[in-house]
Order: C-alpha cells, then sequence, then structure tokens
C-alpha cells in the first residue's frame, strides 16, 4: 500500500475513531512516521507501546477532561481534611483524619498517575495545569501536602502552631477536670 493510502486510510480510521482498526493497520507494519502525519491534523495524540510494537491513541479533549476530573476528585477529597493535634490518641476524630489523610494520599497518587499516562499523549505545555504543580497546589490550598507516602502531611506555619497550642490547652483542661471529677462533687473548681 503506497504511503499516501495509508495516511489517508489512517485519517478516514480517525474519523470513524476506529481505534481497533489503527492498531491493526500500526501491526501489520504501518511506518510511524504515516501515523504521525495522519495525527497531524486531528486532535489525536498516539504513544508506541510494547517496545514499538504497539499504540495508544488518545483523543486530546478527552485527555484533559479526564486530568480536569482527576484533579476536582482531588480538591473534593482534600476538603475534607483538617489541621488537629495528633498527641491525643484518645480522640476518635483523630483515627477518622488518619483514614481521610491515608484516602486523599490514594487520591493524590491515583490523579499523580493519570498525568502521568495523560500527559505521554500529549505536546510539552498541553497539560494545563501542569503535573509538576497541580497536586501540590491543590493540597496546599488546604494547608497539606504529600511527599509520595501514605498519608499527607501538614504544612507548619504560624497558624497551624496556634492550633496546636489550642488543642494542647483543650487536651490538658480535659485531663484536669477528669482527675477533679474523680474527687467527687465537693472538687474545686477550675
Amino acid at each position: 500500500m503506497a504511503n499516501e493510502d495509508r495516511v489517508k486510510l489512517l485519517k478516514e480510521l480517525l474519523d470513524r475513531q476506529d481505534i481497533k482498526g489503527i492498531q491493526l493497520l500500526i501491526a501489520d507494519g504501518c511506518p510511524v512516521a504515516e501515523l504521525r502525519a495522519a495525527t497531524a491534523d486531528f486532535v489525536w495524540r498516539f504513544v508506541l507501546t510494547n517496545s514499538g510494537r504497539g499504540v495508544s491513541i488518545a483523543n486530546v479533549d478527552e485527555l484533559l477532561t479526564e486530568w480536569t476530573q482527576a484533579l476536582s476528585g482531588l480538591k473534593t477529597a482534600a476538603a475534607r481534611l483538617r489541621v488537629q493535634d495528633m498527641d491525643d490518641p484518645s480522640r476518635a476524630a483523630e483515627f477518622e483524619q488518619v483514614r481521610v489523610r491515608t484516602a486523599v494520599a490514594r487520591i493524590a497518587e491515583n490523579t499523580q498517575l493519570a498525568g502521568i499516562r495523560i500527559n505521554r499523549h500529549l505536546r510539552a505545555g498541553e497539560l494545563s495545569p501542569p503535573l509538576e504543580t497541580a497536586i501540590d497546589d491543590c493540597l496546599r490550598e488546604q494547608g497539606f501536602q504529600w511527599n509520595g507516602g501514605d498519608t499527607v502531611h501538614e504544612i507548619w506555619s504560624e497558624e497551624h502552631e496556634a492550633r496546636l497550642r489550642a488543642a494542647q490547652a483543650e487536651h490538658k483542661a480535659r485531663k484536669q477536670m477528669a482527675v477533679i471529677s474523680e474527687g467527687g462533687v465537693d472538687a474545686p473548681v477550675l
């Protein structure tokens, strides 16, 4: 088959969104240059897989929508985060926050993996906001950071320092009240 005919066939397959047909054509030996020429005027991008024996083809608009949805999911999950005093293990809310922080870290990891996969199909600068800063910016808005681990962590600041001191004072007051209440009704009041 001539180059022009193959490019024309590839364009027709792209118009019909026949990804399987394109993959079969590539498997039959269609040169990458012809696929590049066929996708030049389309909103389609391709990535060679399997050491060049396969091809992954995706629509740019769908990729950008997927990226936006992944970031939106992360922002929604991050809104459940709150700064707290983790020094008081008696409070049940802290265990819930550990679960929330772990879940947000998993969502951040899935968002990062989706961004890496999406970014492989796009040209430089097409992914907005960029993968390198999007996850950090999203979590920073809530006062947290993720270093790639199993949980997200508070970014230490004056506001967090004040909240920590308030939580520690509340914890100390509760302990004192518990000691006083053990003394009975006639115990002195704070």
